[in-house]
């Protein structure tokens, strides 16, 4: 567990050298993770300054993998207690209270990457701190771009599960799955589908992308996407997608799937479908 923590010393010299982010705030790295092309560091942080904190802004995310690579500037995010993510945000703390919070990098795409090294800038007014956060280095990194049952999920919160990929009489290929919220928390107002991020392409160069159309736990067919869904903790619901037109001599399929939302943070907008056999 990392943390920026304040020494109080007697000489003036130690008090400038320590005054700064940690004479008000209290941060814990609670983890370090990557889903698909997203980097997500959460963390909780504690107002120990004795008074109530209004409008302290985190901006200017950016992080140095043990590869000596850079990402940063538009690359980087923040949120608060699982509020929007944006590059620029404020939030208040009174005294002694404790938020949670993300930094999200998204397009990091280093192949192996042990450590990062994370920097942000805090403006707490500029009678008490205004300047670049350095206190974190070295944070491990655990790699959750693994495939779980031919799925690579957006989100720590969400697992999906491939049960069915099959050829119909008419021409079309049907992929059915399960998506279980896996967390303790409640996903509210989310979308699956969205056109923009949702494509197929199967194993002899077909595209698919607008003509795609969604099911949620047995419901008609509809264009993409499917919106205002609600997963509640331990919830599951069943998610079918038909690609029409889908080729015959095809025999397994790859893709991504747009999955938003306006009220929970997803630490990447697309889940990967990667090489699920067609039967």
């Amino acid at each position: 567990m990392l943390m920026a923590v304040l020494a109080f010393a007697s000489c003036e010299k130690e008090e400038d050298e320590t005054s700064g982010f940690s004479k008000y705030l209290l941060m814990k790295i609670n983890s370090c993770e990557r889903f698909g092309d997203v980097l997500r560091i959460d963390f909780t942080m504690t107002n120990v300054s004795g008074k109530d904190l209004e409008d302290i802004e985190f901006s200017d995310v950016s992080v140095v993998d043990n590869n000596g690579d850079y990402s940063g500037f538009n690359a980087g995010f923040v949120s608060f207690n699982d509020g929007f993510k944006k590059y620029h945000l404020k939030v208040s703390i009174d005294k002694k209270d404790k938020i949670e919070g993300a930094f999200f990098i998204k397009d990091f795409k280093p192949s192996s990457v042990k450590s990062v090294d994370l920097e942000f800038l805090a403006n707490l007014g500029s009678d008490k701190f205004y300047e670049t956060v350095k206190d974190f280095k070295k944070i491990k990194v655990e790699d959750n771009r693994v495939m779980r049952n031919g799925i690579q999920t957006n989100d720590k919160a969400l697992e999906f599960k491939v049960t069915s990929c099959t050829r119909t009489s008419t021409g079309d290929c049907i992929l059915s799955m399960n998506l279980k919220n896996v967390s303790e928390k409640n996903i509210t107002n989310f979308s699956i589908g969205s056109g923009s991020s949702t494509s197929i392409t199967d194993n002899q160069g077909g595209y698919y992308w607008n003509t795609i159309n969604v099911s949620v736990n047995g419901g008609n067919w509809k264009v993409l996407p499917v919106d205002k869904l609600s997963l509640y903790a331990g919830e599951s619901m069943s998610v079918r997608f038909k690609i029409p037109n889908f080729s015959r001599t095809a025999t397994s399929l790859s893709g991504v799937i747009g999955v938003d939302s306006d009220d929970y943070p997803f630490t990447g907008n697309v889940a990967k479908v990667m090489s699920v056999e067609v039967e």
